[in-house]
């Protein structure tokens, strides 16, 4: 089940974003993602193999015991097959995993904390895997009271987990510190221009038929073609949307965030004036809608990196 209740109400109800990916269908997303971030791939594929889906949370606080850190705290939840013992005993022979326990509601809870680094792993009493950058227990403590707990998140937007290959969605909270890419400019809200309701929506295009392929960068028009490497390096259309205070700071702030596209989109390599002619970035009111954009799996897995640099977030 994709939009499981209980999975989600482990989530903290108060966070700064949250996210969801379908990993089962977008392997080649996330291993990019993982290399990018300077992570085995290779290494980390069993756990990629048996998790269908992953919850997570961005907090704005910085993790237990990381002095001077500036990443923020994450929490996650993957959905999949965890057997216990082989993950017990896979960790428990590793040298870079430590045992630890905690007692929660007169229960002793075993967790594994990364001997070199803040990465903590659990699994719960229903089999998900829990993972944090310094509060694991928190997750841990959560699913005891998940019966009763909310989730943050809008209906609306929980419904398009289950039609998407990605989901992003920030409410919109002062002091978070997010840039948009590639410019410096605040958002405050995320900054001095606040804005709120953030929300990124990702669909694995299909292969198409035959008569194209996308450029060499990756990026291609909402009309173009996936490359015929679509299971090693598949293309992902993109639609980012989110709310300024007025229709007036609307109007502005699509301009800002058209140049900003096509700066970011076009750094690797396409022209500005191809980028240009497939983007769309429309205003509603107050709202402001971004499409037309298409990414390969590496290319999309760089932006998300720089979006990452630009909002401050920084690796524990």
């Amino acid at each position: 089940m994709v939009n499981d209740p209980a999975v989600l109400a482990l989530l903290p109800p108060d966070a700064a974003s949250y996210f969801f990916v379908n990993i089962g269908d977008n392997q080649a997303l996330v291993r990019a993602v993982v290399t990018r971030g300077g992570g085995n791939a290779k290494s980390l594929q069993p756990v990629i193999d048996r998790t269908f889906y992953l919850y997570g949370a961005l907090a704005g606080d910085t993790p237990a015991g990381m002095k001077g850190a500036t990443a923020p705290l994450f929490y996650a939840v993957g959905n999949g097959r965890y057997p216990g013992f082989l993950f017990r005993s896979g960790l428990s022979q590793s040298s870079e995993w430590k045992s630890r326990t905690v007692s929660i509601s007169g229960q002793t809870r075993e967790y594994w904390q990364q001997t070199n680094g803040a990465l903590q792993v659990a699994l719960s009493e229903h089999g998900q895997l829990l993972v944090s950058n310094g509060d694991v227990v928190a997750l841990l403590e959560r699913e005891r009271a998940a019966p009763t707990a909310q989730f943050a998140v809008p209906p609306q937007i929980i419904d398009e987990f289950s039609r998407r290959a990605l989901v992003f969605f920030a409410p919109g909270r002062s002091g978070t510190g997010m840039n948009l890419p590639g410019t410096g400019l605040s958002l405050p809200g995320y900054g001095s221009l606040p804005i709120g309701n953030l929300l990124v929506l990702a669909d694995r295009q299909q292969l198409q038929p035959a008569t194209g392929f996308a450029p060499a960068t990756g990026f291609a028009p909402a009309t173009g073609f996936a490359p015929a490497t679509d299971a090693v390096n598949p293309v992902y259309r993109l639609e980012v949307s989110f709310d300024a205070r007025s229709p007036r700071e609307a109007r502005t702030l699509s301009v800002v965030t058209k140049l900003s596209a096509v700066a970011l989109l076009s750094s690797g390599g396409e022209s500005p004036s191809k980028v240009m002619r497939s983007l769309s970035v429309a205003t509603n009111g107050s709202a402001i809608r971004v499409s037309g954009v298409s990414l390969s799996a590496s290319d999309f897995a760089d932006i998300i990196f720089q979006f990452v640099d630009s909002s401050g977030i920084k690796e524990p």
